[in-house]
């Protein structure tokens, strides 16, 4: 079974697949069960799905939405080109209603190179769903522009909703590619059931791919000047770059790829919400796959856009507190983003207890995913340590392995003078066997 990336996902399975699924086949027959739970981009369930019938759990609406293309039967999205966008009523009502900025950041891109200061400008607008002052002295036609757009979105958002528009245009995305988006979701609705999985998780896998961010994530915007004040140049050809991107290019190929799985062997289910909610499981099922936050980098932080895009609401934005008054946050977050006891130190070791409890109270074999602490290297710090873990775990299992994926280094979100060391040994799994 052939198994692709969706999203660029820190901590991502996908190099490590074979050593995974070999494990797990080892002792789990195949047609016999496995819940994968934090589930995350899909990777592990999609690569058991071919062998075992799958239950993905995962507490973030974004990874149902792509579970349930990798996992569910499906109607493939047929005849759905790159220019199908741009001739739709929403795309063409959306791109008269921003145009003004659309024209503004079209002509800060074309003249990045000899004056990056339009594109500095428009970056330190912030988010247009917040009415907030910019920090520098405004460019009359920027802020024309933005006072013009605002009152044009609140005469249409009634019937076409703009939302990424006005949460991340400009921010993460250029405007015309947030509009694009903000019409893929309203197109939504159009496709039959069985198809809407497959078009819903293309258009969050599109949004991966062209995030104006380091390393396609959504922790921060880039910003443009060094601490000294100087211009980052690599972050000005970026921008250009990643926003000249045509959303309808990407979708369309992103189509192209879900459309070519083959339906699943398996009757599989997808479900949204706190892995306890897969307990108990369903007889048959004698494996738990788990591959817990191990960082206190809240896995929430990264993906909140695609959150948004899977959700489709319109949420409220976490503030932060600076002298004097509150701002919204940089990274425009989500108030109800999850943070994950996985990743609390204090809460870690009774979050371990209660997930190693209920898969042995289960009768259930575990095999979980987790990195290695390396004293005196410069790594993000591990909330709990491997000999920990086998100490908790083996008080609920006589059977208790811990085998080693080989050298291998995830994926960093930071920029190459930032980055932190890798332990030689990235990732382990713990086995836990009835």
């Amino acid at each position: 079974m052939k198994v692709f990336r969706p999203i660029h996902y820190l901590g991502s399975k996908l190099r490590l697949l074979d050593v995974i699924l070999g494990v797990i086949d080892s002792f789990c027959p195949e047609g016999s069960g496995v819940v994968d739970i934090f589930s995350g981009s899909g990777v592990v369930s999609k690569g058991l799905s071919g062998r075992h019938p799958v239950v993905s759990v995962d507490i973030q609406e974004y990874a149902r939405v792509i579970g349930s293309a990798l996992l569910l039967p499906f109607l493939p999205v047929k005849d759905f080109s790159k220019n199908d966008l741009i001739e739709t009523s929403v795309y063409k009502s959306l791109y008269k209603t921003f145009e003004p900025l659309i024209d503004f950041e079209y002509d800060a891109l074309g003249s990045i190179d000899v004056s990056p200061r339009d594109i500095e400008a428009l970056l330190d607008v912030g988010p247009l769903i917040v009415e907030q002052s910019f920090k520098k002295k405004c460019i009359p036609r920027l802020s024309a522009s933005v006072r013009t757009t605002r009152e044009s979105v609140k005469k249409i958002r009634a019937k076409y909703p703009c939302t990424i528009a006005e949460y991340y245009g400009g921010v993460y995305f250029s405007y015309e590619q947030a509009i694009m988006l903000d019409a893929c979701l309203y197109l939504l609705d159009q496709f039959e059931p069985l198809s809407r999985n497959i078009f819903h998780a293309a258009v969050l896998s599109t949004a991966s791919d062209i995030a104006n961010t380091v390393g396609r994530q959504f922790a921060q915007p880039v910003t443009v000047k060094k601490r000294d004040g100087e211009f980052k140049t690599n972050i000005l050809r970026k921008i250009k770059r990643d926003r000249a991107v045509n959303v309808g290019s990407v979708l369309s190929a992103w189509l192209e790829k879900y459309n070519s799985q083959e339906q699943p062997r398996y009757l599989n289910a997808v479900i949204q919400g706190d892995y306890t909610n897969a307990f108990p499981v369903s007889p048959g099922f004698q494996t738990v796959y788990a591959d817990p936050p191990y960082t206190r980098a809240h896995y929430s932080r990264y993906y909140h856009v695609l959150e948004t895009l899977a959700r489709r609401d319109r949420p409220t934005i976490t503030q932060s507190n600076i002298p004097t008054r509150f701002v919204v946050s940089k990274g425009v977050y989500r108030n109800d983003r999850v943070m994950s006891e996985f990743g609390i130190r204090s809460k870690a070791d009774n979050a371990f207890n209660k997930l190693f409890s209920l898969c042995s109270s289960n009768k259930l074999n575990l095999v979980l995913s987790y990195s290695p602490f390396c004293e005196g290297v410069r790594t993000s710090p591990r909330i709990v340590t491997v000999k920990r873990l086998t100490d908790l775990i083996a008080r609920y299992y006589k059977k208790v392995e811990v085998v080693s994926c080989g050298t291998f280094a995830h994926s960093k979100l930071t920029t190459v003078e930032n980055q932190l060391t890798a332990p030689r040994e990235a990732e382990v799994l713990i086995v836990a066997r009835i």
